[in-house]
């Protein structure tokens, strides 16, 4: 889920701690994103990734998810039966520098892609 506030952009991705994801974002504290339909729309969101900890956020992130319309809503108690506090659920955040949006036409070579960069847009 994306949020825009006052910070800019932030996602949230509610997961388990896998020993391989938690490994992983301590050696390399980055994702990448992508979202694709099938007419070929495409982003890519490349982001900087920390573990939340804080319940208070875990909380409200997570009931953001209960309450938003179909088809991202998501009630995770089925999945994490231990609720937001638990120690099988956590939180990513991501903090988006580099964006990029690309239709067919930009596929194509009709049209440019979309880019945006924080430090392009310092």
């Amino acid at each position: 889920m994306w949020e825009y506030g006052e910070t800019g952009l932030t996602g949230w991705i509610v997961t388990r701690p896998t020993p391989v994801k938690v490994a992983h974002l301590a050696r390399t504290p980055y994702a990448t994103c992508s979202y694709w339909d099938p007419t070929h729309d495409v982003a890519l969101a490349d982001c900087a990734v920390e573990w939340i900890e804080d319940t208070a956020t875990r909380t409200r992130v997570w009931e953001r998810f209960r309450d938003a319309a179909p088809p991202l809503g998501f009630d995770f108690w089925s999945s994490f039966p231990d609720g937001p506090a638990g120690v099988t659920t956590s939180l990513l955040k991501l903090d988006p520098y580099r964006l990029r949006v690309s239709g067919m036409d930009a596929l194509l070579g009709k049209r440019p892609h979309l880019n945006w960069s924080r430090s392009a847009a310092a």
